[in-house]
C-alpha cells in the first residue's frame, strides 16, 4: 500500500499550480510567448474546472477543500501578469 501512495499517488488528482513569474521572466518574453501563456494559463483554468467537476464519481482531488482556491488565485495571477505584459508590450490582442 505504501508503494502504491509513492508512486502513484493512488489515483488522488491534484489541481495544477502556475508559480508566480519574477519580473526579469515576464519582460524576456515576446508578444508570442506571451499569448502561449495566456492560452496555458485558460488551459489550467479548465483542467482545475475538471477536477473539481469529478465530484463524488470520479477522484477527490488531494486536500480538496484548499487546494482549489490556490490553485484559482495562482491562474487568475498569471493571467492578470499576462494581460498586462500585453498591454504594456502594446501587443495585438
Amino acid at each position: 500500500m505504501a508503494g502504491c501512495l509513492l508512486a502513484s499517488g493512488c489515483g488522488i488528482a491534484r489541481y495544477p499550480v502556475l508559480p508566480a513569474w519574477s519580473a526579469n521572466e515576464e519582460s524576456a518574453l515576446t508578444c508570442d510567448q506571451l499569448a502561449q501563456e495566456r492560452e496555458a494559463a485558460q488551459a489550467t483554468q479548465r483542467r482545475i474546472a475538471e477536477i473539481a467537476a469529478r465530484g463524488d464519481g470520479g477522484e477527490r482531488p488531494q486536500l480538496y477543500s484548499t487546494a482549489r482556491p490556490d490553485a484559482d488565485r495562482a491562474v487568475q495571477a498569471r493571467l492578470a501578469a499576462v494581460e498586462a505584459a500585453l498591454q504594456v508590450k502594446r501587443c495585438a490582442a
